[in-house]
């Protein structure tokens, strides 16, 4: 929580005083080392999945869907798909767990393609100044919502949402975030995004 409070002014500033392609750059490297440990954790699940080829593959298709553009992101993601195999079959890796060891490269190359991709997106996709504030808008709604769930929950949380799934979870907290997400984004309209339509907030 401290650490979250410490990191927010600067993650802020990030966004706002940095050039795109240095923003760009950071998604990037968090996408990639969120990759690794992802694999990593394959790893200790005993899935052979090949670590380098995979971060190699995403970490070539993300600055391409950025270059291109989301019209090319599906022949992107396709060939992110093909290629995790190839390499595995290519590599000599075993053939006994190759089915795991290919779908958990697979997913994690077509996971985080998507996700990194799409927050580079929102930079980059839009001229100037918007591009900026898209990021921002995204980021404090979702920082919204998850800063009410966590304190509405853990304050008067006594109906748990799923509690096989994440005992802490409930809908008290469900509650919390969700109208804390909408007061975030009324707000970011009303501080720095005055021209974003009330029905595009809102959805």
């Amino acid at each position: 929580e401290a650490t979250a409070v410490a990191l927010l002014p600067l993650a802020l500033a990030g966004i706002v005083l940095l050039p795109g392609w240095v923003f760009l750059g950071m998604v990037w490297v968090f996408t990639v080392l969120a990759g690794r440990e992802l694999l990593t954790m394959m790893r200790r699940l005993r899935h052979p999945v090949p670590v380098v080829a995979t971060l190699v593959v995403l970490g070539a298709a993300l600055p391409a869907l950025w270059w291109t553009g989301i019209g090319h992101s599906g022949a992107i993601l396709a060939a992110v798909v093909l290629l995790i195999p190839a390499a595995y079959l290519l590599g000599g890796f075993p053939l006994q767990g190759a089915t795991a060891g290919i779908a958990s490269a697979t997913f994690t190359a077509a996971y985080l393609f998507v996700t990194g991709g799409a927050m580079g997106l929102l930079r980059a996709a839009f001229p100037g100044s918007l591009g900026v504030k898209v990021v921002l808008l995204h980021c404090l709604m979702i920082w919204g919502g998850d800063s009410g769930a966590y304190y509405l929950g853990t304050w008067i949380g006594r109906h748990r949402l799923a509690p096989q799934v994440s005992p802490k979870k409930s809908w008290e907290g469900v509650a919390g975030g969700t109208v804390l997400t909408f007061a975030m984004g009324l707000a970011c309209r009303a501080v720095f995004f005055t021209e974003l339509r009330l029905p595009a907030v809102l959805a």
